[in-house]
């Protein structure tokens, strides 16, 4: 029978990362399960959609407005499984739409909302705290385990801590390390986890929903504080952390509720998500030393492609171990050496280049991916 898994925010970082997990998991896979995904987007031609068809031509893309959801299980009655992810400042108008409609759904059998951690899987389901798409979000959970209870669905909640991607290239990416390094102690650490990570455990709660029914679990990856996270940036690139000017975090932090609400919250509570608990056998997280400013997201799909050994301007670390290419196209790689390691999912750049620059282990055959 098949199973169809509707993704919101398909085209966004948690729900393309889904969409992939799902996908590298059924490729691997020995059972044979039928999965449908339904993609969901605003707008089936945007460019994100059809970036996202042509990356992954397994998917369904389907359009529709979540904040009046009945068309969309309407129109698609075999529905079977949701994920729901929202974006501030206006997570309920998004979520519990979407929540009462799949809840009212005869087929849909699990939901999986992806949330925020708020002190811990205990304490978050009683502190809202005082930030406010934090209370949002703990409102969303009553909602949804009521409405759920009442209907004998299944429910999932994923409580992500602190998003490494906040830390990608360009403005934002400094704004939030200067938000950091003024909001909180040089040495008062934070949890962190990537969007990578939250797929994998989306992906696993929805093929495995007698596993995660009832459950809702907070997600960290790597606990660092920014003194570290300095460290860690200046050996991966090689260069120091980039910042905006105070003159930019300062005015964040005192006039924008959300902000100053939720560093004066990371500085006396913080993220308490168990790390080793939460990690299941064999799981892989992404450390943020392998994450950090001015790594490329890369994709899932495509073969390492015209690659070559490249004079980079910026030499890598451990040379006698690493050699640097280049290649003309977004790519898969992996490989491992005592100081770097190039993931399925991301690379460390170099140099002023645009064409994409990789270090990876001098015994790396590129022409075996």
């Amino acid at each position: 029978m098949t199973r169809n898994f509707l993704i919101v925010g398909a085209t966004g970082q948690q729900g393309k990362a889904t969409i992939n997990a799902i996908l590298k998991t059924l490729a691997n896979s020995t059972q044979r399960q039928d999965i449908k995904i339904l993609a969901l987007t605003r707008s089936i031609s945007s460019p994100k959609s059809q970036a996202l068809q042509s990356e992954y031509p397994e998917i369904t893309l389907i359009q529709g407005d979540i904040q009046a959801p009945q068309p969309i299980f309407e129109q698609h009655p075999s529905t079977s499984s949701v994920f729901i992810v929202t974006v501030p400042p206006n997570d309920e108008a998004q979520a519990i739409p979407l929540i009462e409609a799949a809840t009212a759904s005869t087929q849909v059998d699990h939901i999986v909302f992806s949330s925020v951690d708020r002190g811990g899987d205990v304490v978050s389901w009683t502190q809202p705290t005082e930030v406010p798409h934090f209370a949002a979000k703990h409102r969303i959970e009553l909602r949804l385990r009521e409405l759920c209870e009442a209907n004998k669905k299944r429910w999932t909640i994923l409580r992500p801590t602190g998003f490494m991607d906040s830390y990608n290239p360009g403005f934002f990416g400094q704004m939030m390390a200067s938000l950091w390094a003024e909001g909180m102690p040089k040495d008062r650490k934070m949890q962190l986890i990537s969007t990578h990570d939250i797929g994998v455990f989306a992906a696993k709660a929805l093929l495995n929903p007698d596993t995660w029914s009832g459950k809702a679990t907070a997600l960290a990856g790597d606990e660092l504080s920014f003194l570290e996270l300095q460290k860690a940036f200046r050996e991966v690139v090689g260069e120091e952390l980039p910042q905006t000017y105070k003159a930019v975090a300062y005015p964040i932090l005192w006039m924008v509720k959300d902000a100053s609400k939720s560093f004066e919250w990371f500085r006396t509570e913080g993220w308490k998500a168990d790390i080793n608990t939460n990690k299941p056998v064999n799981m892989q997280f992404t450390a943020f030393a392998l994450a950090t400013l001015f790594i490329i997201p890369l994709s899932y799909a495509h073969p390492l492609a015209k690659t070559k050994e490249c004079g980079c301007p910026r030499k890598c670390p451990k040379e006698d171990k690493v050699k640097c290419l280049k290649g003309d196209k977004r790519c898969k790689v992996a490989g491992t050496c005592s100081f770097f390691v190039i993931c399925d999912n991301i690379a460390i750049p170099c140099g002023a280049d645009t064409t994409l620059h990789i270090c990876v282990p001098k015994d790396f055959d590129c022409t075996s991916i």
